[in-house]
């Protein structure tokens, strides 16, 4: 729930949908809005519509702009209360917002509203201390925009992590095919050796599996603690399964890759569709992979 909570913030200060963040943008995010984040999963509801990591994000970002919610009620946390249980919940915007949470349309809720549901839950916020009149709930941007504003810097450092440069693959260079003129050498010529377009691996020169984890966090820059860990989310599994992947390729046995990645034989066995199905519709993810095998000769 934690990262998916960073995910849905992290796309509120970038101002557009993200990218799946990489652990270390969600460390960057948690660590700006730990303290809020703690206390929504703490005084969090079981039910359907409130555990929603979205609606939990957006009572995070409004508590981040108070102080002293932990120690007691403030105007934020006191809301976040009322929603929550219905206990002595103001008539308004507020109380549209509930109504909405417990309906049979939270039942719905998926992890691609979490940002939509944040930004609906700062609106009813920011129309409720300004005692501004609803009928029905309905998304206007301007609580997003009132509370942006309260957190300018904390905003800006998330949203620069999040800009990352364009990957752009330079076309291959076309040499044009012309007559060479004859050359007169000084001394005895000696032939060129052959050039590989692919290195053919021996089993002597071939990398370890661990030598190959090494590469890993290198290219995808994400620690090898991390990669080995329990982590399942798709921004560390995707190394992994790289890893697992190229020492296949490279014929080492299920059962070492097994043994080295601490994964079960089915985990092992089922890295090349999982690979397959999430690379083929993103050509950054597709690329990213590809030069990472180049690196072994694939």
């Amino acid at each position: 729930i934690t990262a998916s909570i960073c995910a849905a913030i992290a796309s509120i200060c970038y101002g557009e949908r993200t990218r799946r963040l990489t652990v270390q943008q969600t460390l960057e995010v948690y660590h700006e809005f730990e303290k809020p984040i703690t206390y929504v999963i703490e005084h969090r509801s079981k039910e359907v519509g409130f555990k929603s990591a979205g609606v939990l994000a957006g009572f995070a970002f409004a508590l981040s702009t108070e102080e002293g919610y932990w120690e007691g009620a403030t105007k934020f946390s006191q809301l976040f209360e009322q929603v929550k249980t219905g206990n002595n919940i103001p008539a308004g915007a507020i109380k549209h917002l509930r109504n909405f949470l417990i309906s049979d349309e939270a039942k719905l809720f998926t992890r691609s509203l979490d940002r939509g549901l944040a930004e609906l839950v700062l609106d009813a916020i920011y129309l409720q201390i300004h005692n501004r009149p609803v009928d029905k709930m309905e998304l206007t941007l301007e609580g997003v925009e009132h509370f942006r504003a309260l957190q300018k810097s904390k905003v800006e450092k998330i949203a620069k992590i999040l800009r990352l440069p364009s990957i752009v693959v330079p076309a291959p260079k076309i040499t044009p095919v012309t007559k060479a003129a004859p050359i007169v050498a000084a001394r005895p010529a000696v032939p060129a050796a052959p050039v590989a377009t692919v290195k053919a691996w021996s089993k002597k020169e071939r990398p370890t599996v661990q030598q190959i984890v090494a590469a890993a966090q290198k290219h995808f820059g994400i620690d090898s603690l991390v990669i080995m860990g329990p982590g399942i989310e798709e921004a560390v599994a995707f190394p992994r399964r790289a890893i697992i992947q190229v020492a296949i390729d490279l014929k080492y046995s299920e059962d070492t890759i097994s043994s080295v990645m601490q994964r079960p034989l089915g985990y092992i066995q089922g890295s090349t569709r999982w690979l397959f199905d999430y690379t083929k519709m993103d050509p950054w993810r597709e690329n990213k992979y590809n030069t990472f095998r180049t690196n072994f000769g694939l």
